[in-house]
């Protein structure tokens, strides 16, 4: 603002003030603040491309859980097998014994990873979750925090309570994890979020600095053929640029991708396509400025300028 309608000498203060934050900044792009930890780590992420309205029919129960079981079989090779945002349309507890435990053994059997979305629910507390979890005998589990309002949860709901009969959305009704955004692997972990989660760069980093690769799963189905997926996986760069670490996301219908440090899309599926994208990652240490600060710094910058400002004008009327 001071550049169109300060002084002159206030103007020329405001240009240098701005040349010197763009200089900054591309000198601190230029930077590695990450390095490479190990070997680089196979990883398939499936797209089952399942249309969000045939998802939770009775029909497509079964077939559902033998396409995911043949995508994954085909990918035994790969070190991480990733499935999207509740990628099965029945809880965990429904499916654990007959499908999600053999299943994991075999993994087990080829060195191989699982990843994978789906809901949980708590008996005890009677509360269902959307979670991202490693199946097997020693279970990981995260349940997402940032939940969407009216799509995931119901927000005043004893005022709000006449909208149910109109929002009619399978598992809607969830609640809020309260755990931080990791899953162990054997040794090392993987910050993780779902769907949306990865728009808040200071939850993502919550994961930092134990987390040498980030995941998102998503089911941006819901937003068909619109600029939301397209947006969303421009999120996902923002967000391996912030932390300088590898981040790959899976989902249902696309965009899958596999970005880099940099934030450069290496892979991407094709959307509405049934698709299996795999890439060769690597697993990074260290921190960003941003990873170490968080959003303080830039809001602390924010109120230093003001305070400046506030402080010259003051000057400005006693002279």
């Amino acid at each position: 603002i001071w550049v169109f309608v300060a002084s002159t000498r206030q103007r020329w203060y405001a240009v240098a003030a701005i040349a010197m934050l763009t200089v900054g900044w591309g000198l601190a792009g230029q930077i590695r603040w990450t390095s490479p930890t190990s070997e680089p780590l196979r990883i398939s992420l499936i797209q089952p491309n399942i249309p969000q309205d045939m998802k939770w029919q009775q029909e497509n129960f079964r077939p559902t859980l033998k396409l995911f079981r043949e995508l994954t079989q085909a990918h035994w090779d790969s070190d991480v097998i990733i499935w999207p945002e509740s990628a099965l349309p029945a809880t965990y507890e429904q499916v654990k014994d007959a499908y999600l435990l053999p299943l994991s053994a075999v993994a087990r059997q080829h060195n191989t990873e699982l990843l994978l979305g789906i809901f949980m629910y708590d008996a005890d507390a009677r509360k269902t979750y959307n979670s991202l979890i490693k199946p097997g005998n020693h279970l990981e589990v995260y349940h997402k925090r940032h939940l969407v309002p009216f799509g995931e949860y119901m927000p005043l709901r004893n005022v709000l309570a006449w909208m149910d009969e109109f929002i009619m959305i399978p598992m809607s009704d969830l609640n809020t994890g309260l755990e931080r955004p990791l899953i162990q692997m054997n040794d090392y972990a993987i910050g993780v979020s779902i769907c949306y989660e990865d728009a808040y760069g200071n939850e993502v980093i919550d994961a930092l600095p134990e987390a040498e690769l980030l995941v998102n799963v998503s089911n941006d189905a819901w937003f068909g053929d619109s600029l939301a997926p397209h947006q969303h996986l421009e999120i996902a760069r923002l967000r391996a640029l912030e932390t300088g670490r590898y981040l790959v996301r899976a989902t249902n219908t696309g965009i899958s991708a596999v970005l880099d440090p940099r934030g450069k899309v290496i892979a991407r599926s094709p959307q509405f396509h049934t698709d299996v994208l795999t890439a060769e990652v690597h697993r990074h240490k260290g921190l960003t400025p941003y990873g170490y600060w968080g959003n303080w710094a830039i809001v602390t910058l924010i109120l230093g300028i003001l305070l400046i400002i506030v402080i010259q004008r003051r000057f400005l009327l006693t002279t």
